[in-house]
């Protein structure tokens, strides 16, 4: 998906994250990164997802390797075949889908943790955990985190 550049949505996105989050402890450690990431010249959606969830991945002390199926070798055979040539974690919803032959699954039952607002919104943006809680997020994160060995 190409990134319409006559649209305001980085300044529209950047605005709503330092209205919604600069009195959290950790905003100051992450927006600068978020800025200067939104200010290269993305032209597709998907460059930007890539470089967002290995950014995420990062902070949040990720020890997984990040593969982008474009960049395989087999990246010219059906999605299925490249799925099924690597070693995955998918999600509990996904398991039973025909291209997949031994994997581990991932389930997630989301942790309760302190916002900065009252009450708890569960499955915001991982931003809200990070600028909440900094370095702490991934131990947050693992609370919720179940994985099992799957074969079909």
């Amino acid at each position: 998906v190409r990134i319409r550049k006559h649209l305001p949505w980085i300044k529209q996105h950047l605005k709503g994250l330092h209205y919604n989050y600069q009195t959290t402890p950790f905003f100051n450690h992450y927006f600068p990164e978020i800025e200067r990431m939104y200010s290269r010249p993305w032209t597709h959606l998907g460059a930007l997802t890539c470089n967002t969830v290995r950014l995420i991945n990062q902070w949040v002390g990720g020890k997984a390797e990040l593969i982008v199926a474009s960049d395989l070798e087999q990246r010219d055979l059906p999605l299925e075949s490249v799925i099924a040539s690597q070693k995955l974690i998918v999600p509990h919803e996904a398991v039973h889908a025909e291209h997949f032959h031994a994997t581990h699954v991932f389930s997630y039952q989301h942790p309760l943790y302190h916002q900065n607002f009252n009450g708890f919104q569960p499955e915001m943006t991982v931003l809200d955990l990070l600028f909440n809680y900094g370095p702490a997020s991934a131990d947050i994160l693992m609370r919720g985190c179940r994985q099992s060995l799957f074969s079909v």
